[in-house]
């Protein structure tokens, strides 16, 4: 059997060729390496190959040995004749002698594998951005300070002889000069506003009667009382906003004082006109009164006139 090398060395490449793909995702080595390595590779695999196929060969091409044949007996007569010449035995058939086994070829020495490429040092990992510090949680409001809850009425003692309310310190007088001013301007204010209440009072125009004088009269008053009923409720707000209340005071305790107001609002006297019993909440009374600056007071001189001229009498009350 005779062999086509050429042949074999084709098809030994051009299996290389396939199997270098596949073996480079196996083994995990570049391509290009693997081709530099074909041919001792696909060599010394040919040999193999080789050894492996000769070994194959010589096995199958040895021929059986020929089978003998026993001759059947035969009956016969002697008969005398002439002895026949002795036929010449054939020869026997000489056994092909198997063709002798190439000599292996020696294998390449293997060449020193490559080196592994030092595998790159990891990426240093990132230092952990340090982390915000918490915002200070904002402080909580202070809670409000609850009402002192009013103190149980006492059990009422027997009530001891009253004693004589001391008479209010009176306050300093404010400076003439500056009253006098205020009050001369004032005065003028009211002396021209009488002349021309006269002048009106003397002149009435042509086509007015009684009637429309008493609407005319109901409607000032009620103007003026709504300023009243305004500024009085001001003069207590005010009042109230300056009243420090001892502890301990009964609210339905009242103390009624007495106002009295200059055009300006300023206090020129105050006194208690009824006490309620209880001597720190009449003298509280008396300096929230103090504490006052100007009181509220109305620009209009008529109702100043009406309402405040002659002093002002009211009551304050805790509970109010």
């Amino acid at each position: 059997m005779k062999l086509d090398w050429n042949r074999i060395v084709q098809a030994t490449g051009a299996l290389g060729d396939r199997a270098i793909p596949w073996v480079s995702r196996v083994l995990g080595v570049p391509e290009d390496e693997l081709r530099e390595w074909k041919w001792p590779f696909l060599g010394s695999v040919g040999l193999h190959l080789l050894i492996l196929i000769m070994a194959i060969v010589g096995w199958s091409s040895v021929p059986p040995e020929p089978e003998t044949t026993q001759p059947q007996a035969v009956k016969a007569r002697l008969i005398e004749a002439e002895e026949p010449e002795p036929e010449p035995q054939p020869e026997p058939t000489r056994e092909p002698e198997p063709e002798p086994e190439p000599e292996p070829e020696p294998e390449p020495e293997p060449e020193p594998e490559p080196e592994p490429e030092p595998e790159p040092e990891p990426e240093p990992e990132p230092e952990p951005e340090p982390e915000p510090e918490p915002e200070p949680e904002p402080e909580p409001e202070p809670e409000p300070e609850p009402e002192p809850e009013p103190e149980s009425e006492p059990e009422p003692e027997p009530e001891p002889e009253p004693e004589p309310e001391p008479e209010p310190e009176p306050e300093p007088e404010p400076e003439p000069e500056p009253e006098d001013d205020r009050r001369s301007e004032w005065e003028k204010q009211l002396e021209a506003m009488a002349e021309d209440t006269e002048t009106e009072e003397e002149d009435p125009s042509p086509g007015q009667d009684e009637g429309m004088e008493a609407e005319v009269d109901s409607e000032n008053g009620q103007r003026l009382l709504e300023e009243w009923e305004r500024y009085r409720s001001l003069i207590k707000q005010t009042f109230k906003d300056n009243w420090y209340i001892p502890p301990g005071s009964d609210e339905s305790q009242t103390v009624t004082l007495s106002l009295t107001l200059l055009p300006t609002g300023e206090v020129s006297n105050v006194s208690i006109v009824e006490g309620s019993g209880n001597q720190a909440l009449d003298e509280s009374a008396l300096r929230a009164v103090g504490r006052v600056d100007n009181f509220p007071v109305p620009d209009d001189p008529a109702v100043f006139n009406e309402y405040f001229r002659g002093g002002l009498t009211m009551k304050f009350s805790p509970k109010e």
